[in-house]
């Protein structure tokens, strides 16, 4: 009975862990739409950092190491890559948690600023100045509905020779120094133009190599030929289908 209860238990964690992963990759397929209508800041604020993103995570990277632990027998490589990519991405979560800088800076046409608000309503101040030099709103032909919203500026940076020039659009993202600048909203005088800004220096490329190792596992689970996709192809209910089809 106990050896029973242990074989149920045992499938259903089974189940929620392949249940976590599908659901994050289509989750991740839907994002790619979302990131591509309302930009990369409003996909990074409110799905990637999200808790409950990060508690979906969890849950599969939990699911999953303890039914290995259970299981005990030698992963594959493919599904050893699976699991490490789940850890990099839970570690790139809990590092820009920990450790990132978000806010937002405001800036108006010829004036320099290096004064940004964090998330908590703190000024803080950037090691460099940033001074907007322009700001204009794209039309789709022969509409007057916004394409897009574009902020033209210049960096000054005492440990640069030369002003740098730099461009913020709602699909555009300007990297300086570990600062990721996204364009939030402008000024009704078409004058002004507010950022917002995020400084994540490891818990965004731990977070990327986490999704890349995650595709590249994928891929080799799939070409596998002991694995079990081409066990599931294999099965009696979908040869009945093709000889039906025939």
């Amino acid at each position: 009975m106990s050896k029973l209860y242990t074989s149920k238990k045992f499938r259903i964690l089974g189940k929620i862990s392949w249940g976590a992963i599908i659901s994050i990759t289509f989750l991740l397929i839907i994002t790619t739409f979302i990131e591509y209508n309302h930009g990369t800041k409003f996909t990074q604020t409110h799905i990637y950092n999200s808790l409950w993103f990060v508690i979906l995570w969890t849950i599969a990277a939990v699911c999953a190491g303890i039914y290995i632990f259970i299981k005990k027998t030698r992963l594959s490589t493919p599904a050893l890559c699976l699991h490490l990519a789940l850890l990099l991405i839970l570690a790139g979560a809990f590092v820009t948690h920990c450790f990132s800088q978000t806010g937002t800076i405001h800036l108006r046409k010829d004036i320099k600023n290096q004064i940004f608000t964090d998330e908590n309503r703190i000024p803080k101040q950037l090691p460099f100045q940033i001074e907007l030099t322009s700001f204009e709103v794209i039309y789709y032909p022969g509409t007057d509905t916004p394409a897009d919203y574009v902020s033209h500026f210049i960096i000054y940076d005492t440990t640069q020779i030369q002003p740098i020039g730099g461009k913020v659009s709602m699909n555009h993202i300007f990297t300086y120094q570990g600062y990721r600048f996204y364009q939030t909203s402008f000024d009704s005088d078409g004058k002004g133009s507010i950022f917002s800004l995020n400084q994540d220096i490891w818990g965004i490329p731990i977070t990327y190599s986490g999704y890349f190792l995650l595709f590249i596992s994928s891929i080799f689970m799939l070409l596998d030929k002991k694995g079990t996709f081409r066990k599931l192809l294999k099965h009696p209910v979908f040869k009945e289908r093709k000889a039906d089809d025939i």
